[in-house]
């Protein structure tokens, strides 16, 4: 998967997940591109693109002769376009004074090269639904064994030493399947990972196979952060050494930091289980001279009245939420990995030591509704309400590119401001089907992750967004110098 690296073309895109929108570019279009008919171009007016109304009636003349709005080929009889007209009078949310929200328009209202023929042939019988499966299967690592046995289940408050693997933005959740691949021990940085591995495999019961892995962002040395225990269930070794795993989030862990090196230097930390902590039932005898609890107190302190709740409040960002089979335990950690959180929310719900008062830190944040914004300048980028499930762990999942580097990735049918750069492969993808492109925020030219589009049209998703959770945030606009000097 994808490097950094950027190309000297660049193009600057807004998109839905009913197909690609209109893309602005400035730099020589394509020979496979469409152009708009004359007198019936969608220019650049006062910083903000023509109406719809004003592409249909042909009305406004282009005031910028030498920029021309270009319409992406498809292969003709594929209506899955469609325009993204953007209006200072049409802004959305409560920033809509400085114009940074777009309004997308559906192919619906503008049908782009389609036909009666056409329509019949790409109904929506013919669309080809992802496979949910395909992306947590993690293929673009190869043919990995399956180890025999599992390991053991560690009580609450036990003590060890355990092997150490810290990723930096990147948070694991229980039940959160880990991608990784690790260079010859010894050789790279990233090498240190296989040793821990080795470490791992070669300890004895009840600590075999098991990992420690932490969030290095923000850890303090010679402190304690809270990680997650991980079983390493399938490897592959490679001819040069390096390794392939998987392995799949168990118990949530205490870890003891070293004083005088990172959290990702070190091979090894003191550990402490922490289980979640579950109410006892109350027995009869005392429950008959209780004192009355209004509902509105006890009700806060209910896991499963909680998860009722948090189901509710999130069926509107996460749609198989109402598919989900599990207790109130299994949902807290399922919404951690899945909703549009940033790392730092993600660690505070995984230090929650009880399912009750995760679910309701959960709640508090779904009932933000705050919009992503890219964390070094603060421009938006999406809103909650634009995630896409498209593997069958949810709307966030993590996965490693060729190099080794691991990445918290959230998926998003709908991205504001993104610049797009590099031509578009297919080569260690992570999505079977998918080909990726770099994406960038137009505003920093900071990188937030990747645009992943179906090489086979008929696809759905046609397209979609991944965006890596430490390129963004939800904690509300920056102000001040910092903010200023981005926007400058």
């Amino acid at each position: 998967m994808p490097t950094e690296a950027s190309d000297s073309g660049s193009e600057l895109v807004e998109a839905s997940s009913s197909g690609l929108l209109l893309a602005f570019s400035t730099s020589p279009p394509p020979t496979a591109a469409l152009e708009w008919p004359l007198g019936n171009e969608p220019f650049s007016r006062n910083n903000s693109y023509l109406t719809v109304d004003d592409m249909r009636n042909g009305a406004a003349q282009p005031t910028q002769p030498h920029e021309r709005a270009i319409v992406p080929y498809v292969a003709p009889g594929i209506p899955d376009l469609a325009v993204a007209a953007q209006s200072s009078a049409s802004a959305m949310s409560e920033d809509s004074d400085d114009g940074e929200w777009d309004l997308l328009v559906s192919p619906d209202d503008l049908q782009l090269n389609s036909s009666p023929e056409s329509s019949a042939e790409d109904s929506d019988d013919d669309r080809q639904p992802v496979d949910l499966c395909a992306a947590g299967r993690h293929s673009y690592l190869g043919a990995c064994d399956t180890l025999m046995g599992v390991a053991g289940w560690l009580e609450d408050g036990f003590e060890c030493r355990l092997p150490l693997l810290a990723f930096e933005g990147c948070v694991l959740v229980p039940g959160e399947t880990l991608p990784l691949r690790m260079g010859p021990p010894l050789a790279t940085h990233v090498g240190l990972r296989s040793a821990a591995v080795e470490q791992a495999l070669a300890a004895p019961p009840p600590l075999s196979r098991l990992i420690a892995v932490a969030c290095d962002s923000g850890c303090r040395r010679g402190g304690w952060t809270m990680g997650c225990t991980a079983e390493l269930h399938q490897i592959k070794r490679l001819a040069d050494g390096s390794i392939n795993c998987l392995a799949r989030g168990r118990q949530r862990v205490r870890l003891r930091l070293a004083p005088h090196i990172s959290a990702g230097e070190q091979c090894s930390a003191a550990a402490r289980i922490m289980a979640d902590a579950r109410p006892a039932p109350v027995p009869k005898e005392a429950r008959a001279n209780a004192a009355a609890w209004a509902p509105w107190a006890w009700r806060a302190m209910d896991a499963d009245v909680l998860a009722v709740h948090a189901r509710r409040t999130a069926a509107d960002i996460l749609p198989r939420v109402a598919e989900f089979q599990g207790d109130a335990l299994a949902l807290s950690y399922w919404l951690t990995r899945s909703l549009p959180l940033e790392a730092a929310s993600r660690q505070a719900l995984l230090a929650e030591s009880s399912a009750a008062a995760r679910l309701r830190r959960t709640i508090s944040l779904l009932a933000l509704r705050a919009p992503l914004r890219c964390v070094t300048c603060s421009a938006q980028i999406a809103k909650q309400d634009d995630v896409v499930e498209v593997s069958d762990e949810g709307a966030g999942a993590l996965f490693v590119n060729n190099h080794g580097s691991l990445y918290d990735l959230l998926t998003l049918r709908v991205a504001y401001g993104v610049s797009l750069r590099g031509e578009a492969t297919e080569e260690y993808t992570w999505f079977p089907g998918y080909s990726w492109r770099l994406a960038y925020c137009r505003g920093c030219s900071a990188h937030l992750g990747w645009l992943f589009r179906a090489v086979d049209l008929r696809r759905s998703p046609h397209h979609f967004w991944g965006f890596k959770r430490q390129a963004f945030t939800v904690h509300g606009r920056m102000h001040g110098p910092h903010r200023l000097q981005h926007r400058a």
